[in-house]
């Protein structure tokens, strides 16, 4: 019966989520964009160029760019891309200042490529850290809901005096 009505909610709020789970995605590409722009040294007036946009949305599909001639590799997410541009920042600075690039486009290709060979540890990491998190609340959740044990640490002293007139009596 429960998944009777969770089918018809999801049959009745379908268009709703679809909706939903595109904004959070266009949330997350405009964040991994901006990362990406202040990372190439671009100010407020200046926009990526469409390439950047092709390679950045090819790096979640798991491919070198993304065209609709070939079939995804993997999916992504855009926080997991961005998280992983922000793992190797220290990695990506370090090689663009020892290295001279004849132009943009092969500078933004070393740094993808960069971040290419880090995706899968970022992503083991971030569904290790989520597992953890989903365990720990788990856990917190049965201490709440079980009852807590009264343990008697010590005796009052009122209850030594009534245990002992009590034997004295017997």
């Amino acid at each position: 019966m429960s998944l009777q009505i969770h089918r018809s909610l999801l049959k009745k709020h379908r268009k709703e989520l679809i909706l939903w789970i595109a904004d959070k995605e266009k949330l997350d590409f405009d964040k991994l964009y901006r990362y990406v722009k202040q990372l190439m040294g671009y100010d407020e007036n200046q926009c990526l160029p469409k390439f950047y946009f092709l390679r950045l949305k090819g790096l979640a599909a798991g491919l070198q760019y993304l065209d609709n001639k070939q079939e995804d590799m993997a999916h992504y997410q855009f926080d997991v891309v961005l998280n992983t541009f922000k793992y190797c920042n220290l990695e990506i600075q370090r090689s663009i200042n020892k290295k001279q690039f004849s132009s943009e486009q092969k500078k933004f290709n070393y740094i993808t490529a960069i971040v290419e060979n880090k995706l899968n540890d970022v992503y083991k990491k971030m569904k290790q850290a989520e597992r953890i998190q989903k365990k720990q609340e788990m856990v917190t959740v049965e201490k709440a809901l079980s009852e807590p044990e009264y343990v008697h640490i010590f005796k009052a002293p009122e209850q030594k005096k009534l245990s002992a007139d009590l034997e004295a009596l017997i």
